[in-house]
């Protein structure tokens, strides 16, 4: 019963001493201080991203309970005792959203190519080549272009100005 109670204790005090750790410290330095005891890159980014939606679960947990009390169900109408009961059964919805949304999370990781296994790409440089340099100075030149004869068109819709040579762009942008 003696190494129990002492196991239980020590549970306990390592439980509350994570949730101070926590609630005290910002995600990016508990990654920084884990990395720094060498914990493993993929165990340090479970933890810290499993901290980041403690907030988002806490928020799903409230409406939850919100919303079945709207139905008719709170829970300050029952005993304490059966509280317990009622917040057990808050689990599942909680559970299945949480669930949901770990699976976004991994997909939008797995897209993006994020694989602690595999070994992280080098950074180059971005370098503009022939084929760029001239995509981009098209996209201008047209932009550029639209937008002039735009402004012609509106000059000329409100007799502003008016160019009898600049027919024909008149009607392009009356079609735009």
């Amino acid at each position: 019963v003696a190494h129990g109670l002492t196991q239980s204790l020590r549970f306990g005090a390592m439980t509350l001493s994570g949730f101070a750790l926590a609630a005290s410290t910002p995600p990016e330095r508990l990654f920084a201080g884990l990395r720094s005891m060498r914990v493993p890159f993929a165990l340090s980014f479970l933890v810290v991203t499993a901290l980041r939606f403690v907030p988002d679960v806490a928020g799903e947990w409230q409406a939850v309970r919100r919303a079945r009390a709207r139905r008719g169900r709170p829970a300050w109408r029952h005993p304490p005792w059966a509280w317990l009961g009622l917040e057990a059964s808050l689990l599942a919805p909680v559970l299945a959203r949480t669930l949901r949304r770990a699976r976004a999370l991994a997909e939008s990781l797995d897209s993006r190519g994020f694989d602690a296994a595999a070994p992280r790409a080098v950074r180059r440089p971005l370098r503009f080549r022939t084929v760029d340099v001239a995509v981009l100075s098209v996209a201008t030149t047209t932009a550029l272009s639209i937008t002039a004869v735009r402004v012609l068109f509106v000059l000329y819709t409100s007799d502003t100005w008016y160019h009898p040579g600049l027919r024909e762009l008149y009607a392009l942008a009356r079609g735009l």
